[in-house]
């Protein structure tokens, strides 16, 4: 009698468990996970951007004309866009962020960083040994652009100026 009662509880466990993971799982069938993120996260690991169409603030023609150089091909991922040239190497990059960006990619690096004017609210370029990078703020927008590809003198494939030139265009175009 005991072995029956015991097979009978176990066969209601199981039942239930069973009808339980059911029903859990037909509550909310569209449902998506949603992750919290605290408000002490670094913003970094959790970018976020109001444009969007990056193609819209710079394109191919936009940087083969301040380069100079033919062939160039977009490649958009998201928050950024890659200006590629006939090699596959990559000239230009800009990605797109908030406007928490600019004081964490700058401000933690100011060592490296010197002020340029008249692109967007603020920007500052970045000269060390690799790469050159041009970061700026318009806005509630962040920008940072950068040369990836060295020329065959090792120097790199887009200056300084043409990297402020391109800053200019994407910063115009920005609302």
């Amino acid at each position: 009698m005991k072995k029956k009662i015991s097979i009978f509880v176990l066969s209601l466990l199981l039942c239930f468990t069973l009808v339980g993971c059911s029903v859990e799982e037909s509550k909310e069938p569209d449902a998506k996970p949603t992750a919290e993120v605290p408000a002490n996260e670094p913003a970094a690991e959790t970018p976020q951007t109001t444009v969007s169409n990056y193609g819209a603030y710079i394109s191919v023609s936009d940087v083969e004309e301040i380069s100079g150089i033919d062939g160039i091909k977009e490649v958009e991922e998201p928050q950024k866009i890659k200006f590629t040239n006939s090699n596959g190497d990559i000239v230009y990059e800009v990605s797109f962020y908030g406007d928490y960006f600019y004081d964490e990619e700058v401000g933690g690096n100011q060592e490296y960083y010197t002020e340029v004017v008249d692109v967007g609210d603020k920007a500052a370029i970045c000269l060390p040994d690799s790469p050159y990078r041009l970061t700026f703020i318009k806005g509630s927008q962040s920008v940072m652009t950068q040369t990836l590809t060295k020329n065959s003198e090792g120097e790199w494939i887009l200056s300084e100026e043409q990297l402020v030139e391109l800053a200019k265009i994407i910063a115009s175009k920005l609302p």
